[in-house]
């Protein structure tokens, strides 16, 4: 064999280890890159779900806070609703006619329970007595005991308030 032939079989050899370096070098490359796809997938599609949960979590607490604040209105538009019939409750006693507080003075001094002495009111009830009455500046009456150790409260205010205490759930089941 020859120099030349030694040549060739060299550089054939070199030729074919270069050959098969560079197939293996792309091969490599392609599957760097085919990992790299795939990585960037995963991330993309991570990315994308965290955004969908955000957005899912947003939306959540967005129509939570909308239902909060229409049950707030509904809430408040019910005790105005309230406030208004007791408000109406309050001007109708103050708009008794003359047989009405008649009848008004003696269902309070029934429900006295002890000898009424004097009723203190308004002048529109004066009419309305049989016993001594002093006029106050008040809407409604207080019913004296004839020592003046008890006494009860009729005015409108005391009325309206005992009433809205005791019957505010009642009135909200008829209202609503």
């Amino acid at each position: 064999m020859g120099l030349e032939e030694v040549t060739d079989d060299i550089l054939n050899e070199a030729e074919q280890k270069s050959n098969q370096l560079v197939k293996e070098a792309r091969a490599e490359a392609e599957s760097i890159r085919e990992e790299a796809e795939e990585k960037a997938e995963r991330i993309k599609q991570e990315a994308e779900e965290e955004v969908e949960e955000k957005k899912e979590s947003l939306e959540k607490k967005a129509l939570s806070g909308a239902r909060m604040k229409a049950r707030e209105i509904k809430l408040r538009e019910k005790q105005k609703q309230l406030d208004e019939v007791f408000e109406n409750f309050r001007e109708e006693l103050e708009d008794l006619d003359a047989s009405e507080r008649e009848e008004f003075v003696d269902r309070c001094i029934e429900k006295a329970g002890f000898d009424v002495g004097t009723v203190k009111g308004s002048a529109e009830f004066e009419d309305a007595v049989d016993m001594e009455f002093e006029e106050k500046e008040i809407d409604g009456i207080i019913l004296e005991s004839e020592d003046g150790e008890r006494r009860m409260d009729f005015t409108f205010d005391r009325i309206a308030r005992n009433y809205r205490e005791n019957l505010r759930k009642d009135v909200a089941e008829v209202l609503f």
